[in-house]
């Protein structure tokens, strides 16, 4: 069976690394879906790429993960129908708010790592964990948390370094053996900036980014971190450590005070107007470098 014989496309909706995606519709049901088609004509490392996201896909089933409802093969390309999620990124979704305290942010990370908990359990690792592939299923709200997915398995590895510069783990870098800790240290990253908007490595030379993130050399400075709690800073430290072997679990992080869910954290409810001010301009850089870096892609 044809993909044109299950469902209808009706919105282009964007395009990705790995391929273009599209809203859908399923013609007996009427109910709605994405669609990445990924052309693989051109490489057999494009080919392998769409092959093993099917593949990890076909093995997940969590709340807090893009589910697939379907894959169609052409001799050209690969069309995976997958969960619809209208909410746009994390990022995306943050910066809309007037709201948002340390508490909100727990809320987010809380998911993620439920996720990462879960792809332990599988015996994968993401690898390219970042706010582009953690995808809110409705539009953000200023009165509850958001409901985030997990998506964007195209590298990710089975056990039996690719990723964004921004949120690769040392090892990653060194090209050193890959555990389940390289997304800790991403989500650790991701923590930072939802705290204060801005990430705790940077250069706009790679190298140099590289090279800060080989060491740790990151900081808590005034006046941005001083009404951040003990406890969420114990975190990022925990998750945010060179050695793989000594960084936080997903199960170990899931039981840390600032994530359990204690309400006596001081400041846990204080809004951080400054970090949407300072992230909402960090997500506009973001978008523009992914334009950018769009338009360098469709002319090679």
């Amino acid at each position: 069976m044809k993909f044109e014989d299950v469902y209808e496309i009706t919105d282009f909706i964007g395009k990705g690394a790995f391929g273009q995606v599209s809203k859908c519709v399923n013609l007996q049901t009427r109910e709605v879906f994405a669609v990445k088609e990924i052309d693989f004509s051109g490489s057999e490392e494009d080919k392998k790429k769409a092959q093993n996201e099917a593949k990890i896909c076909g093995l997940l089933d969590h709340p807090s993960i893009v589910h697939l409802e379907d894959v169609f093969f052409t001799p050209r390309r690969m069309l995976l129908v997958l969960e619809y999620l209208p909410g746009g990124d994390l990022f995306d979704g943050v910066v809309t708010r007037t709201q948002f305290s340390e508490k909100d942010a727990c809320a987010c990370v809380r998911q993620v790592l439920k996720a990462l908990r879960y792809l332990t359990r599988k015996g994968i690792i993401h690898r390219d964990l970042k706010p582009e592939n953690l995808l809110l299923s409705e539009r953000p709200s200023d009165h509850r948390p958001p409901i985030i997915k997990l998506t964007d398995f195209g590298i990710a590895k089975q056990l039996k370094g690719n990723g964004s510069p921004l949120y690769l783990a040392p090892e990653t870098i060194l090209e050193e053996g890959l555990t389940y800790a390289v997304d800790i240290w991403a989500c650790g990253v991701i923590l930072y900036l939802l705290l204060v908007g801005y990430p705790p490595f940077w250069n706009e030379q790679t190298e140099f980014l590289l090279l800060s993130i080989l060491q740790s050399n990151y900081t808590f400075p005034s006046p941005y971190w001083d009404t951040v709690s003990e406890p969420a800073k114990d975190l990022i430290r925990k998750m945010l450590v060179v050695d793989p072997r000594d960084r936080i679990t997903a199960v170990e992080a899931l039981k840390h005070e600032w994530v359990s869910g204690s309400d006596d954290i001081p400041g846990l409810r204080l809004n951080r107007q400054s970090t949407l001010v300072r992230l909402t301009a960090f997500n506009a850089r973001r978008k523009l470098r992914g334009v950018v870096l769009g338009l360098i892609a469709r002319k090679r």
